[in-house]
């Protein structure tokens, strides 16, 4: 037969349903046909030829099967898994097609914590993402999300977790009261707050000085007490919480406290100072037909 002359249609059809007509010139019996994919849906295409003649004899073809795909596949590396405040994040990796490694115009979206967004254009597929975390971030799981697009609708998406130490950051020291007399008991609330100010829990110490000496000291969570001693003298304490390389002192005051026991062993009277300071003064002493007014120094 002799070579046609004429034009030829190209349909995509995608679920039936011609997606896509192409329409072309055929000179001597030659089909040159040749397109860029793009902005097409994605899934499974039939390609139908239909070839008409300057006699209107038109002749069908199915000459091809194939999927088109529009997935940008995203690969990725940390340069580690779990960071501490302050510290560089890096993403390093790769954005390619899924039949084709370097696609157009490839541009990427990073979001941290749904809120910082940052963008980057790729020169071929490897990419190299960079980012300081703040002093103050919150500890614990954290997202970074990847989006890449093309000009040509092609798209791709990741979800990855890296994980934010928590830094003990601050101690809090709260006590009850302002001052106490001897054998009271004193309490007080600890806590530990990390670099976004969440709690966080652990052992600490305890130390009390009185005159720069130490005299007590012990291991404690939140909250704990102790009680002062039947002769602690009168004056400022300092109460010193320690851990993670924190401290926090509070002050309080013990009182003066006088206490006098008497008591009497058959005919004796017996006087003890059950204070902390010194005993002077007058004491009246009443019996039966004895009344002495008498003064009185124990140390």
């Amino acid at each position: 037969g002799s070579l046609i002359d004429g034009s030829a249609n190209v349909h995509f059809v995608k679920n039936g349903n011609i997606v896509v007509v192409d329409s072309f010139e055929v000179l001597n019996g030659v089909i040159d046909y040749s397109k860029e994919l793009r902005l097409m849906p994605p899934g499974d295409y039939n390609l139908e030829l239909e070839v008409s003649d300057g006699y209107s004899n038109k002749y069908s073809f199915d000459i091809a099967n194939f999927e088109l795909s529009n997935k940008i596949d995203i690969d990725y590396t940390f340069n580690k898994k779990v960071y501490d405040p302050g510290e560089t994040l890096v993403v390093t990796g790769t954005a390619k097609g899924v039949y084709l490694d370097v696609l157009n115009e490839v541009a990427l979206e990073f979001i941290i914590d749904k809120d910082n967004e940052y963008d980057l254009h790729l020169d071929g597929y490897d990419y190299d993402f960079t980012y300081t975390l703040g002093k103050y971030i919150k500890s614990g799981a954290h997202e970074l999300r990847i989006i890449a697009k093309d000009i040509d609708g092609n798209l791709g998406e990741k979800l990855i977790e890296f994980e934010v130490t928590q830094i003990p950051s601050r101690l809090d020291l709260h006590l009850d009261r302002i001052s106490y007399i001897p054998e009271e008991e004193v309490n007080f609330d600890v806590a530990i707050y990390d670099q976004a100010g969440d709690e966080f829990r652990g052992d600490l110490s305890s130390e009390l000085y009185f005159d720069g000496d130490l005299i007590f000291e012990d291991q404690i969570e939140e909250s704990s007490s102790f009680t002062l001693a039947q002769f602690s003298l009168p004056g400022e304490y300092e109460l010193k919480v320690s851990g993670y390389n924190l401290s926090v002192t509070e002050e309080f005051k013990v009182k003066d406290y006088i206490n006098l026991d008497i008591s009497l062993e058959g005919q004796v009277l017996e006087f003890k100072n059950l204070g902390n300071v010194k005993y002077d003064g007058f004491v009246n002493i009443h019996a039966n037909d004895l009344l002495e007014d008498n003064r009185l120094k124990i140390n």
